[in-house]
């Protein structure tokens, strides 16, 4: 067992197979589909360990749980791995760690005793080895909190529903969209209104039901508003099922890269002719982030 290969979740700055010289600022961070390949890939290995020490560089992360608070955690027994949107929740009892890989995190398992890495910032100690997490722009998150205290917790109480949970409801969706005068592509994106839809799979979705990402989210009829949350499901599980990924060189837990760039029908493809028309894709700029779309097939 090498100490970098059983269990690592990984985002550079390098583009997979396609060309995104003017709009690759809207994926650096992992995407839900990236942080659940990362979640599934860590549970066979963290469940039923014994928490023991934990040990820090020092170093500050966007948010960071003190070294007291973490320490306390020795001796209990890892009962779960869960994900609350772009969150690892790593469950011990009635405590709750939160992990967020921020821009470019890093968690992967190795055995005990190694050398520290360059920009490894914190490991906790387990009974089969050491979870160690790397990060060199530190805008990842480490968090302890009471179980009780997790809905109620400021990072997490404002999220909207899970897009891949039965609790995400047609009505609901509408209701939002009804009621916001912003255009689709915004809303979808803000994480009140639904997790883990990133400008990657917002675009995709939009395109996939032939909606324009400039419409007002009000002015959608509901008939396509149904249509664009099946395709919001539907690209996000093939991401997952192509094991995460998007246009960063994202390595999935097992090491393996992901594939999902290669479908990609609009994003990153701006002044390239439509998949499904001869309409050469547009690149603008909405709400800060760089929006790729057929102003053909999308109305």
């Amino acid at each position: 067992m090498t100490a970098h290969s059983v269990c690592r979740a990984c985002f550079d700055l390098e583009p997979v197979g396609l060309d995104f010289r003017h709009a690759v600022e809207g994926a650096i961070m992992p995407e839900l589909p990236e942080v659940e390949t990362c979640r599934r890939a860590l549970e066979p290995l963290l469940v039923g360990q014994q928490i023991g020490s934990y040990q820090c560089s020092g170093k500050t992360l966007r948010d960071h749980a003190s070294s007291d608070q973490m320490a306390e955690l020795a001796g209990h027994r890892i009962e779960a791995i869960e994900r609350r949107a772009k969150y690892l929740l790593i469950r011990a009892g009635s405590e709750v760690v939160l992990v967020h890989l921020g821009m470019t995190g890093q968690l992967f398992m190795s055995p005990h005793s190694v050398d520290w890495i360059d920009h490894e910032h914190w490991r906790l100690e387990l009974s089969a080895g050491v979870l160690r997490y790397r990060d060199p722009r530190r805008f990842g998150m480490l968090i302890r909190c009471q179980s009780h205290e997790l809905e109620s917790h400021p990072r997490l109480s404002a999220l909207g529903p899970e897009p891949l949970d039965d609790s995400w409801s047609d009505e609901d969706f509408i209701r939002r969209c009804k009621q916001s005068s912003r255009s689709i592509k915004t809303l979808i994106m803000d994480a009140a209104t639904v997790v883990g839809v990133g400008n990657i799979y917002a675009a995709e979705a939009l395109f996939a039901a032939g909606i324009d990402p400039r419409r007002s989210a009000s002015k959608v009829s509901p008939k396509r508003l149904i249509q664009l949350k099946i395709e919001i499901i539907d690209v996000l599980k093939r991401a997952l099922d192509s094991g995460g990924s998007t246009i960063r060189t994202f390595q999935s837990s097992d090491g393996a890269p992901g594939y999902f760039a290669q479908q990609l029908a609009v994003y990153g493809r701006e002044h390239q002719i439509c998949r499904r028309c001869d309409q050469t894709l547009r690149l603008i700029r909405l709400g800060g982030r760089s929006t790729v779309f057929c102003s053909k097939c999308q109305r």
